[in-house]
């Protein structure tokens, strides 16, 4: 079949995330009300092996905004919260003990201690060996391009706990907006016993298609109302342990079809887990890549939104970019002219050499999408609309939903099944000029229709529920 033949063959991977650095690992600390099973803990940052050296002299500094940028800041002490707005910062040896925001780029920041830390609209950060030690009202660390781009930030061998919620606040361990690209290796996050103001341990939040490239690795996450969502593209997760959240691992509605990678990941108390739908279960461990890379998204089409795996599918399939200005315009009708690009390109973009003489009075041959209209034509695929001047094809009307179930069953070689005597819906009769190739629709599980029974057969075809279709054919 065709499309089937397409499903096989047309998934393009893109680029693979960078690798992390690897090296020898500290063991757990010693904390009651937060310690997993010792199978689970090796490799990970302790009391003794993040934060400002035990024997460091530290001299006052004032806190407030800081300008300074282009500079090098060692052992000090700022009481209370600070600002940091300038670019090529680099901070060691430094104890804060409120809030430090930077919303510079190219950002330093090692063998420190802060109570949280925000790094807003940052290109280019490196985070190691830090105790988050917890701030009133704030979350563990927070990553954001809400004042600028943001990405490109590697935070490592870093432990976040103690968290100090108030009555009305919100806490994540680490929260991440609008990031492209963020390492998080050999990273603690212990919330402790569970408070009804904890969100996640690890909070990829929901801001459209904005958080991606995101790589977990030989990391702990625990405690949480779950221990992470993950709303964003191109996800690996290895070598991580997930505990204590109040109800589960991994928020229900995360797209998880987003995620590139999930491979030796563990729960609390050492057993495997694998990637079942949207759930993180114990299981056989899952190696290697469970999806292929997303090299770009749509700004229209929120990762949540009913068809959003079959667009992506549509995507890395090479059967659609979308439009120049990014966006796939999920609502809009398709096109006849559009469809046949669709179907060409899902059946591989075969070789074709389209006729000198269009085969449509309607479409001449310098078309932008001659060659796939005629292939459309020479496949049997359509056969346009005869009339006494010759076929024609309609290029730009909308396709119904009859003519793509139409479309499909003679793309897909027009299988033969037990057409029913009965139709499945109930405003398609069994004479319908389309009814064997909407029977197959429903037969296959191509479509099932509307909640009410109908098929609504002369109904135009939105692009998303066009994606769901072909993906399903």
């Amino acid at each position: 079949m065709i499309l089937q033949r397409a499903a096989r063959a047309s998934v393009v991977l893109g680029a693979v995330l960078g690798a992390l650095v690897g090296g020898a690992l500290p063991t757990q600390p010693a904390q009651a009300a937060q310690t997993p099973s010792a199978a689970v803990t090796t490799g990970l940052p302790t009391a003794d092996t993040v934060g400002v050296p035990a024997g460091t002299s530290l001299t006052a500094m004032a806190g407030g905004v800081v300008e300074t940028g282009g500079t090098t800041i060692t052992n000090r002490v700022i009481t209370g919260d600070v600002r940091f707005t300038g670019s090529n910062l680099t901070l060691r040896n430094v104890r804060i003990t409120g809030h430090a925001v930077f919303r510079g780029d190219n950002i330093v920041l090692e063998d420190s201690e802060v109570g949280a830390l925000s790094l807003s609209g940052t290109m280019g950060a490196t985070v190691s060996r830090v105790d988050v030690t917890g701030s009133a009202g704030n979350d563990g660390i927070h990553i954001t391009s809400g004042s600028g781009p943001a990405g490109r930030i590697a935070i490592r061998d870093t432990w976040v706990h103690n968290p100090l919620v108030t009555a009305t606040s919100h806490y994540d361990g680490i929260q991440v907006r609008g990031v492209d690209g963020l390492v998080l290796e050999r990273v603690a996050v212990d919330l402790g016993a569970h408070k009804p103001q904890y969100n996640a341990a690890l909070f990829l939040e929901d801001m459209g298609a904005a958080n991606r490239n995101i790589t977990v690795a030989s990391s702990r996450f625990t405690g949480g109302g779950y221990e992470m969502y993950s709303y964003a593209l191109n996800v690996a997760v290895r070598n991580t342990t997930f505990s204590g959240g109040r109800w589960g691992h991994l928020y229900p509605s995360s797209p998880t079809f987003t995620i590139t990678e999930f491979a030796n990941n563990t729960d609390g108390a050492g057993n495997h887990l694998k990637l079942a739908g949207s759930a993180f279960v114990v299981g056989a461990c899952t190696t290697g890549r469970l999806a292929p890379t997303l090299a770009g998204w749509f700004r229209d089409v929120p990762l949540t939104s009913q068809f959003a795996a079959d667009i992506a599918w549509l995507m890395t399939s090479g059967v659609t970019e979308g439009y120049p200005d990014g966006t796939f315009r999920p609502a809009s009708s398709v096109t006849r002219e559009a469809m046949a690009a669709f179907l060409y390109r899902a059946a591989g973009s075969p070789s074709f050499s389209p006729p000198r003489t269009s085969p449509f009075a309607d479409v001449p041959t310098g078309h932008p999408f001659y060659t796939e209209i005629a292939w459309l034509a020479a496949e049997g695929i359509s056969t346009g609309t005869v009339t006494s001047s010759g076929a024609w094809f309609k290029p730009g009307d909308a396709v119904s939903r009859e003519a793509m179930a139409a479309f499909l069953y003679r793309a897909a070689g027009e299988p033969g099944f037990s057409v029913p005597s009965r139709s499945p819906f109930v405003d398609v009769a069994t004479s319908h000029p389309f009814y064997r190739a909407i029977a197959w629709m429903r037969s296959a599980g191509i479509s099932t229709g509307y909640s009410d029974g109908t098929f609504r057969p002369a109904v135009s075809i939105a692009r998303d529920a066009m994606a769901a279709f072909l993906h399903r054919s």
